[in-house]
């Protein structure tokens, strides 16, 4: 052995050749050009697989329209770029890409059906809401077991609930005031029999009145002259619709 301190013993070459799998010199290319490419043709598939599905579920959003097709384009030119000048490796590359196509399903998805999602849910927390489906208007029972109803008499909101026992629309003093009733021109001189006895109560024409997208005009209603803790929905109102029917713990009330 040489104790000459110059003298230096190369290393061995398996750490050359590590180096050199590593894309050191002669390795593979880390942009991996042809899995990118084929990846790039799966992203492309599962996109148009995507449009398919979604337009089975809504043709009428129509895919004529500039816009989507300027969308589509925007996502395929990022999405192809991320992909080809990406220097991440194709496995991560393929869970991402499967990840984001849940995602853009899950979103395509809400969108096609959003207004019957929100429409529901809306139903269940705030059950006087009204939701309009192709056979009418649907309310939902309260935890009370009463059908109460969000409406709109004057542009006021006034809640109300569905009784079939009243023979009409009845307000509150207090609702009569915020739908803009002038109480002091109203004539106290009608008697109803009710479960508390007689009461007195006036009428007041030419009223407004919105459920959901449905608007009245014209509406007559009467005003409680006693004590009335809420406004009372009755078959003067019921009456506007075609029919009316429950089933279950809806309210369906039909053109």
């Amino acid at each position: 052995m040489s104790n000459n301190p110059w003298h230096q013993v190369p290393e061995s070459n398996g750490q050359n050749g590590q180096n050199g799998q590593n894309g050191q010199g002669g390795g593979q290319d880390p942009r991996e050009p042809r899995g990118r490419f084929g990846l790039f043709i799966a992203f492309l598939i599962g996109l148009a697989l995507l449009m398919f599905v979604l337009y089975q579920l809504r043709p009428d959003v129509g895919l004529g329209r500039p816009e989507v097709w300027r969308s589509l384009l925007i996502v395929v030119f990022v999405g192809g770029s991320a992909i080809y000048w990406s220097r991440a490796r194709l496995s991560d590359l393929m869970r991402a890409a499967g990840l984001w196509v849940l995602i853009i399903a899950g979103i395509g998805a809400f969108y096609m059906m959003g207004n019957d999602v929100s429409d529901r849910i809306m139903s269940e927390l705030d059950p006087s809401g009204v939701r309009g489906t192709s056979e009418g208007l649907m309310v939902r029972r309260a935890a009370d077991g009463h059908f109460w109803l969000r409406t709109e008499l004057n542009g006021s909101p006034i809640l109300m609930m569905v009784d079939t026992g009243a023979s009409h629309i009845v307000l509150s003093r207090e609702d009569a005031k915020r739908a803009g009733i002038n109480l002091a021109s109203l004539e106290f001189t009608s008697i109803a029999e009710t479960a508390n006895g007689r009461v007195r109560f006036a009428f007041a024409g030419g009223n407004q009145m919105a459920l959901g997208d449905v608007v009245f005009d014209d509406v007559t209603v009467t005003v409680n002259g006693g004590e009335l803790p809420g406004s009372l929905f009755g078959m003067a109102g019921l009456r506007r619709f075609g029919s009316f029917e429950i089933a279950g713990d809806t309210l369906i009330l039909k053109p």
